[in-house]
This record gives structure tokens, sequence and C-alpha cells, in this order.
């Protein structure tokens, strides 16, 4: 059997290079970053109550809350990579920013790294996990030295894209778990006092077959299991939707009347181009043309008018500013301009803060949702 090299965090943290681990704040006495993690598990307990953490005795400001991460990237040859990380819920820019803000090098610590060619399986990827879960029980309960204190890990959450989670925390297949809390014929209901928001209706989604994270404490819930957004939204429909709107926007000659559709859509990317230009964005997508769009007629597009989540990110925001600029002369305008500007609402409001949204905030996100 092959094996597998991986990083442990029990060696103690180096205060010269590890800020990201206290929020951003200089280790010196302690006081600041642990009055930080004080403050951050006062406000938590308000959103996870349940957790294992807050049914013991503990000194909250030696807690270090992390996030799991997976992911299977492409390397050489785009041959599949899969890498795991530890990544700590306070950025190293603060509490005002979010955990994802700067290099990825200063917001995530490597676990391990491996090619799809030294993989067996699913059972690769289980070994691998239950040398991860035994290490964070192992700093969860015993703690990790950082100099004069004891730093407790505490998991809140396995973060990756789908087929990543299901893989790793052996989630059923079609187990409704993006349903889990709400029952099939109350989906629509939204309202404070919603049955499903006192209720958990559903049976787990887990199997149960032994998975070693589930020992873990906190990770046998599957309100810690934390789909990637961006995938769920490039995936699930962004990209599909975007193309759609590009697409009905040329056949309504908002990008030329003359020439083919390839002389459309080459237009309408110039012109996402020249605005990425003017506004500091950056984008991936090199053309746009019946091929990318995988076009198998002359009016549906498959998809293809972005190559990452990210993009799909920038082309909707450059959607809302095109469809802002276009007369309402119909319903559908309308709709498009609506759909499309909740969605920036949604993502302009979780980049724009750090680990909670204030209230205030909330309030006028939703607000802008009704206009």
């Amino acid at each position: 059997m092959a094996s597998f090299e991986y990083a442990k965090l029990d060696g103690g943290f180096d205060f010269k290079s590890s800020s990201s681990a206290f929020g951003g704040l200089c280790a010196g006495t302690g006081q600041e970053w642990r009055a930080a993690f004080t403050d951050f598990w006062r406000l938590y307990r308000e959103y996870d109550a349940n957790h294992p953490v807050f049914q013991e005795q503990h000194d909250m400001s030696v807690r270090l809350p992390v996030f799991c991460h997976g992911d299977e990237g492409r390397g050489l040859r785009r041959v599949p990579f899969m890498v795991e990380v530890w990544q700590p819920v306070l950025s190293h820019k603060g509490a005002n920013c979010t955990n994802m803000s700067g290099h990825t090098f200063c917001s995530r610590l490597l676990f391990t790294c491996i090619s799809s060619k030294l993989f067996a399986g699913d059972l690769t990827l289980r070994q691998i996990n239950r040398a991860w879960a035994e290490q964070m029980i192992s700093l969860s309960q015993d703690g990790v030295p950082a100099g004069i204190w004891n730093l407790f890990l505490t998991f809140l959450g396995g973060k990756g894209d789908w087929p990543y989670l299901r893989k790793a925390l052996d989630i059923y297949t079609g187990s409704g778990y993006c349903c889990r809390q709400i029952p099939a014929e109350n989906w629509h209901d939204f309202s404070e006092d919603a049955p499903w928001r006192h209720e958990r209706p559903n049976p787990s989604p887990f199997k149960e077959d032994g998975n070693p994270f589930h020992k873990v404490p906190g990770a046998d819930d599957a309100l810690r299991v934390l789909p990637d957004v961006m995938h769920t939204y490039h995936i699930g429909f962004g990209v599909d939707f975007c193309a759609s709107i590009i697409m009905w926007l040329a056949n309504l000659g908002h990008f030329g009347h003359k020439g083919k559709i390839d002389d459309w859509l080459r237009e309408a990317h110039s012109r996402f181009m020249q605005w990425c230009a003017a506004n500091g964005k950056y984008s991936a997508c090199t053309e746009w043309s019946r091929r990318t769009f995988h076009m198998k007629s002359k009016l549906v597009p498959n998809s293809g008018a972005a190559c990452k989540a990210h993009d799909t990110g920038v082309v909707t925001a450059w959607l809302e500013h095109v469809l802002r600029g276009i007369a309402p002369d119909n319903g559908i305008i309308d709709t498009m301009r609506y759909t499309v500007s909740q969605c920036n609402v949604f993502f302009r409001t979780l980049h724009k803060h750090g680990n909670f949204i204030p209230p205030a905030d909330k309030d006028k996100a939703m607000s802008d949702m009704q206009t």
C-alpha cells in the first residue's frame, strides 16, 4: 500500500509566521486576539448554539475556530489533483474581512495534496481523512502549543464542492441534503415562523459506515456541511443563466444588427472586457462564440459564458450594468434585471463583510431585494 505525506499542526505555531491563526492580530501578550476569539464565540453561539463546544465549560479565548476545505483541481495535462487544507475562520486581515481575503498562503494551512495517479478510488481518500480526523480530535482535546498558550482547534464545518463533500463525508446521493430542514410541502415558506425553522423533519443524509470525520466533535451534523456557494451558483444555474441572457440580448440587437451570431458575441465579449478594465475586474474568458457557448441551435446556448465560478460572478455584475442601461419596454427585461441584481446583492453583501453581517446591513440587503 502506498504511503502519503501530510502536514501536522501539533508541532506548535511559529508566532513570526502564523498571525493568520490569530485573526491578523499580533501574538504579543495575547490580550487582543484572546478578546477577539471570545467575541467571536459570543456571536457564533447565536448562530449555532448546539455546537458541542458550547456543551462544556471551555476557555473560549483559546478556542481557534477552523474550517476544513477540500477540492480537486487540475494539474499538469489536466490530471486531477486533490488538495485538503485547514482554514482559520478569522481572516488574517481581521474580523471585518472574509476569511477568503488575501493570498491563499495567508488564509489556508495545507494538510495534504495528492495527484489522482496515486489514488486507489475512494479508499485512498478515506485513509487520508482518517489521519486528518484523528489530528482534528487531538487538536480539539489536547490543543497545540502556541508560545505560552495552548490553542484548541474547533471544527465549525467542512467546505468544498458538492462531489468532494459527498465523498469525504459519506453523504447519500439524492439524500435531499439541500432541503434537510424543509419539508417538501413548505419549501417556499421563508417567514420568521416557518415550521421548518423549529423542526428537522428529514432523516440524516449521512451513510452509517464509520466515516472518520463523524467522530470529530460537531462534524456529524448536516448543518456543518458547507457547499461552496460559488460552485453552487456557477454550476447550478449561473453560467447557463448568463449565457442565455447574453444570447437573448444579442438576438434583440443590443450587440449589433448586422453580421452573424459570432459577430454579436464577439462584440458582447469586447464590451465585457472593456467594462472589466474600467472597473478593475479580471476575467479568464478569452472568447464568446457559438463554439464556446456550446450552441446546438441558433438561439439556445448550452453554457460557456464563463470559464470558472469567479468569471460567472464577474459576468453577472456586468450584465446588471448592461440591463440597467436598457429601457424597460417589457416584463422580461424587468425580470432579468431583477434576477441579476439580486444575485449581485447576495455576493456583494457576503464579500463586503467578515464573519458576521450587521443587522442594519442585513436589513438594507433585504430592502434592496424589494426595490
